[in-house]
């Protein structure tokens, strides 16, 4: 009988391929030989993938349990294979036409779909017909994909910084209890209000063909506006973050997450796709699309030996440079510098300030290093931004291109080796021998702050809770990098980032406004080393402020609990500048969401 050749088997997905998000089940996988045979020592494999229950063979009454029946003649054994590929082996006998393999996957302690909505999830099926440990993937792997949960509440987004007079556009969209876009439709009242102001409300038409209904409407007078919507037959309501209103602005605030990954690499969906998700269902100003240089399409195939090419890379930019539109949203080019599988020298996030820019592949013998990186990289218009640098990273830096250091992201936080309270879980998900954000500050390094999501879902900025990850560990809510701009302009995103006028948060749009000696967070500043350095702050919460601290050289120097969604406060440091010192912020609301800012050096004038 000859031997299984590509495409011969059938796959279904049990009971359906359309699954709501969170839903626990248990789900079979039923693979049946359409032609050919598998032989002795051959096989079948089924991929459970990511955001599902990571899959296990031990204990039948705990998630994930795998088993599998096979309706066949031929004895078959099963084991898992690196977290999520399950493997039936033909150990006596073969598997012939009509046989047919059930993998049974949930068992007692059931498995977990995805938790983000309109997620195509493939079940993917490889095949060894010969028996030489020659896995294939199959054409018509099942694909699984998630819906919505009910619809919770509204997620409101606005500008940050507005002029008075102005008219913003505040985008309502439905969200369910996850916080994923729910379609819907029907009216819903918006209010704008102020203390002390007459609210402006409308009544707005929710579309559900269309991502979040815009709510166009002119800001009148100064202070911290929300915007407030509320539907009067179900109860479901939302909020805005703060809208800070100025007579004349000297910097807008802009939103943006510049970390992630598409189906270029190891990510759910198209370049497209992704930034039509940032644009339209977040929301955000501004993105990139970092893809791996060292993990190819398909990489959930347990075979890295593809990785980015250059017509990818020239694709990638393409696509980005498509959806750049200055005024509505800006693009950046970028790559991830990955070095996936060559020690631990971490991974770098490379951007360009123009429309294009060379792809340094880690494989290329000329920058096969982060030092051979950093100098190609130091005549370039570029920026360089270590990613999780607490879960590995080496100590190489160059100050004419890396300038920010990413101190969130699904990972964690990075900001030091003690990060984590009772109100947030954002510690690094697996420390290593890396650097802590305050490890860079103490040796002297100059570097700001970011903050992203790393998404593989493919949606940048994307708020709520996040999906299951490696080894089944949730990942943590992703991040978003504020920037302060003149304009929202690719030069000025990518300026604003390079001279450190910026900060991160753990997704919120919390606004933040931290300043020393007048000078913006990123500034170097010199003062005779006996002044006694002002240092004003302002910071906006989504909701109640529980704490807002002011470390000096990575020291708690000044602690403020507001209880209030606002605080505005200057205060000067009773310690002089002495020798140098190093100020930055970060807040936490009481709902556990921080931010950091990026820090503010201070250099005596007489040792400059």
């Amino acid at each position: 009988m000859k031997q299984l050749e590509t495409g011969t088997v059938r796959a279904t997905f049990l009971p359906s391929a359309t699954v709501s998000v969170d839903a626990s089940g248990d789900w079979t996988v039923v693979v049946e030989i359409a032609d050919g045979s598998v032989e002795r020592f051959g096989g079948v494999q089924v991929y459970i993938p990511p955001g599902w229950t990571v899959p296990q063979l031990d204990d039948a009454t705990k998630p994930g349990y795998v088993s599998v029946i096979g309706r066949t003649a031929a004895r078959v054994s099963t084991r898992l294979h690196t977290w999520r590929w399950i493997t039936a082996q033909v150990d006596e006998g073969r598997l012939v036409p009509g046989d047919a393999l059930e993998f049974h996957y949930g068992g007692a302690g059931g498995a977990r779909a995805p938790r983000v909505s309109n997620e195509a999830t493939e079940f993917t099926i490889l095949v060894d017909p010969s028996g030489l440990g020659n896995y294939d993937p199959q054409p018509g792997s099942p694909v699984v994909r998630t819906t919505p949960g009910p619809a919770v509440g509204f997620e409101v987004v606005t500008p940050s910084v507005l002029q008075t007079g102005e008219t913003m556009t505040a985008r309502v969209k439905v969200v369910d209890a996850l916080g994923n876009l729910v379609p819907a439709s029907g009216e819903v009242d918006v209010v704008l209000a102020t203390d002390g102001r007459t609210p402006v409300q409308q009544t707005v038409t929710l579309d559900a063909r269309a991502a979040a209904a815009p709510w166009p409407v002119a800001v009148s007078a100064e202070g911290v506006w929300r915007v407030e919507v509320r539907d009067r037959h179900t109860g479901r309501a939302g909020r805005s973050p703060a809208v800070l209103v100025e007579r004349a602005p000297e910097m807008r605030l802009f939103w943006g997450d510049i970390h992630g990954h598409s189906a270029a690499s190891d990510g759910a969906l198209s370049p497209d796709e992704y930034y039509t998700f940032a644009r339209d269902v977040s929301g955000l100003d501004f993105c990139a699309l970092t893809d791996h240089d060292d993990v190819g399409h398909n990489s959930n195939v347990p075979d890295h030996s593809k990785f980015m090419t250059q017509e990818v890379w020239q694709e990638l930019q393409t696509v980005t440079n498509q959806y750049n539109a200055p005024g509505r949203f800006v693009t950046l080019v970028g790559f991830e510098y990955s070095q996936i599988e060559l020690g631990i020298e971490g991974h770098r996030n490379v951007y360009y300030r123009g429309a294009s820019g060379p792809l340094l592949h880690d494989r290329d013998p000329r920058y096969n290093t982060p030092t051979k990186l950093l100098r190609a990289l130091a005549s370039l218009d570029a920026l360089v931004i270590p990613h999780h640098p607490l879960h590995y990273m080496s100590w190489e830096h160059d100050p004419r291109s890396q300038r920010l250091v990413e101190v969130y992201s699904m990972w964690g936080s990075s900001e030091d080796r003690k990060t984590g309270d009772a109100a947030f879980t954002g510690k690094m998900v697996s420390p290593g021998s890396g650097i802590a954000f305050q490890e860079y500050l103490a040796r002297g390094y100059k570097l700001g702050v970011t903050a992203g999501g790393d998404n593989h879902d493919s949606r940048p900025g994307r708020r709520g809770a996040t999906d299951r990850w490696r080894k089944g560990k949730m990942a943590q809510p992703p991040g978003l990098v504020a920037v302060y701009a003149p304009d929202l302009t690719r030069e000025a995103v990518f300026d604003a980032l390079w001279e450190r006028r910026c900060y991160g948060t753990t997704g919120q749009r919390i606004l933040v406004d931290f300043r020393v000696e007048g000078q913006r967070m990123g500034a170097e500043v010199t003062r005779p080393e006996t002044a006694h350095p002002r240092i004003a702050c302002c910071v906006l919460g989504e909701t109640a402020l529980a704490s807002v601290e002011l470390l000096r050289n990575n020291r708690v120097v000044q602690t403020w609990t507001p209880d209030a969604e606002e605080l505005a406060v200057e205060w000067r440091d009773p310690s002089p500048v002495g020798a140098g010192c190093i100020y930055y912020v970060r807040a936490r609301q009481a709902d556990g969401g921080r931010a950091w800012s990026s820090p503010i050096w201070l250099t005596p004038e007489e040792r400059r």
